[in-house]
């Protein structure tokens, strides 16, 4: 084989590498799978440190309302191993958003003291983990057969559904 055919070969070689693991990366099933990591590592965590984590993000930020960089080193090691998106922060609510423009995901932490708000009278609602911290989802946890906390014992998400008796 002469040295130019040699040379073509490999780089042919080289480019259709290159094509196959732009085409893997890009896959829907490589997208499913690097969801069912991203969902399992949230779930897998701790929830009441979570929520001790985003009860402390919270008060240090009294006042505060927008986003927080998520590699900020004021947001607590708890939060920030979870490789948030976003974080957004209000007078008493810390939202934790994991999810991409198409697939919604992430948690919501409430204050000390504050109650989470109704149900949506549409769509799928954000689910009780435990008693001040939620997930919210668009389908995640069925999809990929979970239930939240069930990696560490924890309760299992619940949708809050307030019946008031009109009698």
């Amino acid at each position: 084989m002469t040295l130019s055919v040699r040379n073509a070969v490999i780089l042919l070689a080289v480019i259709t590498a290159v094509v196959v693991v732009l085409w893997v990366t890009n896959s829907s099933a490589f997208y499913s799978w690097q969801q069912e990591r991203m969902v399992k590592r949230v779930l897998a965590a701790d929830p009441a440190e979570l929520l001790n984590s985003g009860r402390a993000l919270i008060a240090s930020r009294a006042g505060f309302v927008g986003e927080i960089h998520p590699a900020s080193p004021d947001v607590p090691r708890a939060i920030r191993k979870l490789k948030p998106a976003r974080l957004s922060i209000s007078t008493n609510v810390l939202a934790v958003d994991f999810s991409d423009v198409s697939n919604p995901f992430g948690m919501i932490v409430y204050a000390a003291g504050v109650n989470p708000p109704a149900e949506p009278k549409s769509g799928l609602g954000p689910r009780q983990w435990i008693d001040g911290l939620w997930i919210y989802d668009d389908g995640h946890l069925e999809k990929f057969s979970l239930k939240v906390g069930a990696a560490n014992g924890s309760q299992p998400a619940q949708r809050q559904i307030e019946r008031h008796d009109t009698r």
